[in-house]
């Protein structure tokens, strides 16, 4: 079996939704990790997103062999030979309301862990000169949560990246530089976030700073007759996922990974007002 951990980098705001809450404000909410209560994008959106790419950008008689027959096609029932995983956070932007930043990008260290589990169980060899392994990644995390944890009265999060940026508040809370330069963890985030300053921030403030949400209206002869709000993922997010490749024909696989990776594709809904673009990158050797 190939494997390939791809990542997602959102250029535009990204709204993968929900019905939404009936008794809410939001009635247009981003669906969300059942365990983590993070954003996800669904596997079904991404080989949905990724199958109209390729019929409109790539080989179109490969099409059956990647993603499997459309129900409505007469006499086909085959199965694609790709299988899609869901779309996990790794990053999420945020304000830094003090410092020489505009912002920064946010992560948590269960975030951190189920990724480093993810590139575990599937044995993925990273693709990063910081690190090589989960072993790598997962050691450098557990120096960063011992620190956390030790100060649990006051520390709010541990800034990532020191050595050019001064991040004294993101979203009003205040941060502590992580003082251990021996520590790599900064230098493997460093790496995959492309130079983004990033901070590692306890869950329980993680979760108490609301995703943005916009109003929407619908007009009806230049009335309004139906004014709803909106949650969304912000630009610059960054989500992975790993797509699996079971059979034979591995040169379709290969070349598949190499053209997703070269413009953006757009993911989710309302892709007519500029909603959803994301590039694609392979974090893992071949």
């Amino acid at each position: 079996m190939k494997v390939a951990l791809l990542k997602a980098k959102c250029i535009t705001n990204l709204h993968i939704g929900t019905s939404g809450n009936v008794y809410g404000d939001i009635k247009s909410e981003v669906e969300k990790d059942a365990v983590l209560a993070t954003p996800i994008m669904p596997s079904s959106g991404i080989k949905g997103a990724f199958r109209d790419f390729w019929r409109a950008n790539g080989t179109t008689g490969t099409s059956v062999t990647i993603f499997g027959s459309d129900a409505e096609e007469e006499n086909q029932n085959r199965k694609g030979n790709c299988k899609f995983l869901s779309g996990q956070l790794m990053f999420r932007p945020m304000r830094v309301s003090k410092g020489d930043r505009a912002y920064c990008l946010v992560t948590t260290p269960e975030l951190l862990q189920v990724m480093i589990n993810t590139i575990d169980s599937f044995q993925i060899k990273l693709n990063l000169q910081s690190a090589k392994s989960a072993e790598d990644f997962e050691k450098a995390l557990n120096d960063i949560k011992k620190e956390l944890n030790e100060n649990i009265g006051q520390v709010v999060a541990g800034i990532v990246n020191k050595d050019d940026h001064a991040i004294m508040e993101v979203e009003g809370y205040d941060v502590k530089e992580i003082q251990n330069e021996e520590n790599i963890l900064y230098k493997i985030l460093l790496e995959i976030s492309d130079g983004v300053p990033v901070v590692i921030m306890r869950t329980d403030f993680f979760r108490m700073i609301d995703l943005p949400i916009i109003a929407r209206n619908y007009l009806k002869d230049g009335k309004s007759t139906n004014l709803w709000y909106e949650e969304f993922v912000p630009h610059q997010s960054y989500f992975y996922f790993p797509v699996l490749w079971e059979k034979e024909e591995a040169e379709v696989f290969s070349d598949f990974i190499k053209k997703i990776s070269k413009q953006p594709i757009a993911f989710g809904g309302n892709n007519s007002v500029g909603y959803g673009y994301c590039t694609i990158t392979p974090m893992n050797k071949e």
